[in-house]
């Protein structure tokens, strides 16, 4: 969903790169994160944090991950 960087990361204003067997599918939409444990606390508050994220993605989308 967010360009193959961890959807908490980005929940919290952050790029991580993410682990393709780390990922939950949501509303039809595929969110992968850093390593299963952060999938499972993504998935603690799984509307709330994507709402969280979509709202994020648009300010950092542009940004490089070191800046972040």
């Amino acid at each position: 969903q967010f360009g193959g960087w961890c959807a908490f990361g980005v929940s919290v204003g952050k790029k991580f790169h993410a682990d393709p067997e780390a990922f939950v599918v949501h509303e039809g939409k595929l969110y992968v994160n850093v390593n299963k444990d952060i999938l499972k606390k993504f998935k603690e508050d799984l509307t709330g944090n994507t709402k969280k994220a979509e709202a994020n993605w648009s300010k950092i989308k542009a940004k490089e991950e070191a800046s972040l």
